[in-house]
């Protein structure tokens, strides 16, 4: 409640959740009803709305969930269906899950690499038409787990300084010229950005 307070003082054009809208056996309410309370709040936003699961999200309940209140809420999109959308000129591209099986919640949202090449193989297809990658350029891509980094403030370091992110979303990224991305998952990170050189 008190960011979607921050976001209304600040008229954000949009709302993007990259993951982990339930906190998974860390307080004292199910996370069915943590889902249902935090899509309910975001529901009544007059913004769009865009978002997709992390590693603590269980799919069914997710899937319920989520589409009930696009019902509620046409602005809602979840990218974990529709991978791509476009907004303000702005490709967001979601890559819903997290690749590390051992940390995800029980039938979680298992994110492969294989998964990762084929959503971006698809965006290529859909946006890089006539050799005019003009609007291929314009890519945000959210995924709950960052990219890899390589450096102890990166946005992918542990608070030993261990860099836990994906490699090969990195890779990727750097292959297809993907400059802007936003993910969650690493709280030791806290409200960081990086450039592309890993520069904070």
């Amino acid at each position: 409640e008190y960011f979607l307070e921050q976001f209304g003082k600040q008229q954000v054009d949009a709302i993007i959740v990259a993951g982990d809208i339930v906190e998974h056996f860390r307080n004292n309410i199910s996370d069915y009803d943590e889902l249902n309370q935090s899509l309910f709040l975001l529901s009544q936003q007059k913004v769009p709305v865009f978002i997709l699961p992390g590693n603590h999200e269980n799919q069914a309940d997710y899937a319920q969930l989520v589409e009930y209140y696009k019902t509620i809420n046409s602005k809602i999109t979840d990218l974990a269906t529709q991978n791509a959308a476009v907004f303000n000129g702005i490709i967001i591209v979601g890559l819903p899950g997290y690749e590390n099986q051992q940390f995800l919640a029980k039938n979680g949202f298992l994110l492969e690499n294989q998964r990762i090449k084929s959503i971006i193989d698809e965006v290529k297809q859909k946006y890089k038409q006539n050799n005019n990658d003009n609007n291929y350029k314009k890519i945000l891509l959210v995924s709950h787990g960052p990219p890899k980094g390589k450096n102890s403030w990166s946005i992918d370091a542990l608070v030993d300084g261990e860099n836990v992110g994906n490699l090969f979303l990195d890779q990727i990224m750097k292959q297809e010229e993907i400059r802007f991305s936003i993910s969650g998952h690493i709280h030791e990170a806290g409200q960081k950005a990086v450039n592309e050189e890993d520069e904070l």
